[in-house]
Formats: structure tokens, sequence, C-alpha cells
């Protein structure tokens, strides 16, 4: 993704904007041409089998891809 493409808008902002979908070009839509617009979109890419498991997936300072599978997320927190 390229930043100088990149809009950011206030919640405000948006809710007043103009939804300029299509929505019934949507709702005609079958679920292969969805699968296809979905696979051919570079800036969406397609979940691969560890995204869809619900592992945690991240990538370290030199670009090795990491793999946390049944991973615990834990937040210890000082007493006050």
């Amino acid at each position: 993704m390229n930043e100088k493409n990149i809009t950011r808008v206030t919640a405000e902002t948006l809710l007043k904007s103009e939804d300029l979908t299509d929505w019934e070009r949507v709702r005609a839509m079958s679920d292969a041409e969805i699968e296809q617009n979905a696979q051919s979109d570079p800036d969406n890419p397609l979940l691969d089998e560890d995204e869809e498991m619900g592992r945690v997936v991240y990538f370290d300072a030199d670009g090795n891809r990491h793999i946390l599978s049944d991973a615990v997320v834990r937040c210890d927190r000082k007493s006050e």
C-alpha cells in the first residue's frame, strides 16, 4: 500500500460522507465473483491457513515469519 494514496478522516466526516457503493451490483454478485474479486485485490490479500486458524503470525525485523500456535496472551499489571 502506498502512503500517498491514504486519506485520513474523522469519524464525523466519514458519517457525513456520501456512500458511493453500488449496493444493487454488490447484491447481484455471485459467490464466485466475490471470491474472484477478493483474490485479485492487491490491497487485501487473502488469509493463509495459519491466519485462518487464528494463529498469531508476525514478521521480525529481519523479515522472518513466526507463527505462535495456541498462544496465550497475558497482561500483567502492577498493583496500584
